[in-house]
């Protein structure tokens, strides 16, 4: 993703494999210390014009901060996170799909309880 940054296809699928990789501990255990979690934002931010893009990008984040507690606070730690995610929202509020990834990402969000008290 950082090689190939420009190429949205590539990108869009990036975010799908990372997401599947996700599902491994061992993998969660990598992407905290590669940052994956600020590649995925600044990949929304790049390409914030493709649904794909932003839905792949919000649902692995989801996937990935649900598993390791230390990943989300790396996104709440980034103060062009959020600003980038609701710029994003704002601009596909009509697409359902990129909608529902971006509602379920708040809500894994909304559920750590621990992020409150840190």
């Amino acid at each position: 993703m950082k090689t190939h940054k420009d190429i949205e296809e590539l990108v869009e699928n990036a975010c799908s494999a990372l997401w599947s990789l996700s599902m491994e501990d061992e993998n969660i255990e990598i992407m905290r210390d590669e940052h994956v979690i600020s590649m995925l934002v600044s990949s929304i931010k790049q390409h914030i014009n493709a649904p794909k893009v932003v839905k792949n990008a919000c649902t692995t984040i989801g996937g990935i901060i649900y598993a390791d507690e230390m990943c989300g606070l790396q996104l709440l730690s980034d103060p062009q996170s959020v600003p980038t995610i609701l710029d994003a929202f704002k601009k596909h509020s009509s697409n359902q799909e990129v909608v529902e990834s971006m509602c379920e990402l708040m809500l894994t969000m909304g559920n750590q309880k621990n992020w409150l008290l840190n």
